[in-house]
């Protein structure tokens, strides 16, 4: 049973071995660089060396320094942790192969080289490793200094994130320019945004225009250009190899909300009238929106009694009434409002005045030789009622002493009926009038009740015997 249950597990482990066979060789030297080791008790020297896949030609790294290379081994993937190689290790140097040579800006062949050795020196640090002009020679050289920091600080912020916040507000119209102190967002990508964003380095200056409210933006470290992941691949006859592929992506999002800057015109009629107009209407008032120079920007109708200007940035606004709703006068003053980030919403209330006349009704009465001769009397206590063009009544009054009443009316088509009259004299006829924008502040209408005439008895009687006699001897 045991010997059984062994021949699984080795069968089970060739498995894992094998899992992905691949052949691979030094496919070039590296010309006018070689390398150094040094373990503390022997130093070995090698020319430096290409390694790769024979049927693909993708790059890999030798994970066992000096250890012959034979040339179209069989290799099959395995558990790096099996060859001694930690978590840790194994983690960075995949990234000094992704980030090495193949990497964007990084296409040079000196990538290669830079890439091998800083690999040698993460899996064993207790040894020395450096370049050299040739194995003839052995001059220790230092080629590439500045590519070994720069590698070597892509490694070590691979999980740094940008010292950036995930929630940001910017002005309509706005740029908002963002700096990362992390000096890391230079390594990321922007996969897609919203808004129009310009990256240089380590800042980001994103437009935020007048359409979009709400937005993001995805950034993301090392987009996987490969079509693997790093691998480690075995061979008994040659020496261990890691092959170059993806690293797991960061990704980093940025959520933009836009600020709109808002101006509300609330309309009010603000007439002192108790009379109100069934005609005057504060919808159809037209407003106009200037910026800090009074040049015009828009304009708006009013509508339901409001108005709003929308998609405004920072800065001084004018708003002023261009045409008043019908049967108002124009409100001439003019609005200056000022939007910023601690006013991105104002309300302003403009007040319209209906248009409106003083009536003034002068009642007289007398008869028609004194109409003639200009005697005719003022009439006191004579009640008047108005109504408007909808048969509703406005208004209810009598003459003073004076024979006047006087009233204010606001903008609309009127009717005045004479209720009552001085006992013995004709009530003057209905009398139809209108306020409007052509209309006077006061309107003066002047109205006569004359005498009723009655016949003298004695004169109509003998008028009546004459007709009948001239009638009866005709």
């Amino acid at each position: 049973m045991k010997k059984f249950l062994l021949i699984i597990f080795l069968f089970f482990c060739c498995l894992s071995v094998n899992a992905q066979e691949r052949k691979f060789a030094g496919s070039e030297y590296l010309s006018g660089i070689s390398y150094m080791k040094y373990d503390g008790n022997t130093h070995y020297y090698r020319n430096a060396q290409v390694i790769r896949d024979v049927d693909t030609g993708e790059l890999a790294y030798c994970v066992e320094p000096f250890k012959l290379l034979v040339d179209n081994s069989s290799y099959g993937s395995d558990n790096y942790a099996r060859y001694g190689i930690s978590d840790a290790n194994w983690d960075k140097i995949k990234l000094l192969a992704y980030y090495g040579y193949g990497y964007k800006g990084h296409m040079n062949k000196k990538w290669i080289s830079v890439t091998q050795l800083l690999i040698w020196r993460t899996l064993y640090p207790n040894y020395q490793f450096e370049w050299i002009d040739n194995v003839d020679d052995r001059n220790i050289i230092e080629p590439y200094i500045y590519e070994i920091r720069e590698l070597q600080a892509m490694v070590d912020t691979h999980y740094t994130l940008p010292k950036l916040n995930h929630n940001y507000e910017v002005d309509i119209n706005g740029v908002l320019t963002l700096k990362d102190t992390n000096y890391v967002l230079k390594y990321y990508d922007i996969i897609s945004s919203d808004f129009k964003v310009d990256k240089s380095s380590n800042t980001l200056a994103i437009s935020a225009g007048d359409e979009i409210k709400e937005g993001k933006i995805h950034l993301r470290r090392a987009d996987n250009t490969e079509d693997n992941f790093a691998s480690f691949f075995y061979s008994s006859a040659s020496q261990n190899v890691l092959k170059r592929g993806n690293v797991t992506p960061i990704d980093f999002e940025i959520n933009i909300t836009v600020k709109e800057g808002k101006i509300v015109v609330n309309k009010i009629d603000s007439s002192d009238l108790d009379i109100k107009s069934k005609d005057a209407v504060l919808d159809g008032a037209v407003f106009e929106l200037y910026d800090s120079e009074m040049n015009l920007i828009k304009e708006y109708v009013i509508e339901n009694n409001q108005a709003t200007f929308n998609n405004l940035s920072y800065g001084k606004y004018y708003v002023k009434e261009k045409v008043p709703g019908n049967g108002y006068y124009l409100n001439e003053e003019v609005y200056e409002v000022i939007i910023d980030e601690n006013n991105m919403e104002k309300e302003i209330t403009v007040g319209n005045s209906v248009i409106k006349s003083t009536v003034k009704i002068t009642k007289y009465y007398g008869s028609k030789s004194d109409y003639d001769n200009n005697k005719m009397k003022k009439e006191s206590n004579v009640s008047f009622s108005i109504y408007d063009d909808s048969d509703n009544l406005v208004y209810e009054g009598k003459t003073n002493k004076d024979g006047i009443l006087e009233v204010t009316l606001p903008y609309g088509n009127y009717v005045l009926k004479q209720i009552d009259s001085t006992n013995g004299y004709k009530m003057s006829d209905d009398y139809l009038f209108s306020i409007n924008s052509e209309s006077s502040h006061s309107i003066d209408i002047v109205l006569y009740d004359f005498k009723i005439e009655v016949p003298n008895a004695r004169i109509s009687m003998f008028k009546f015997f004459k007709r009948l006699l001239e009638r009866y001897f005709a």
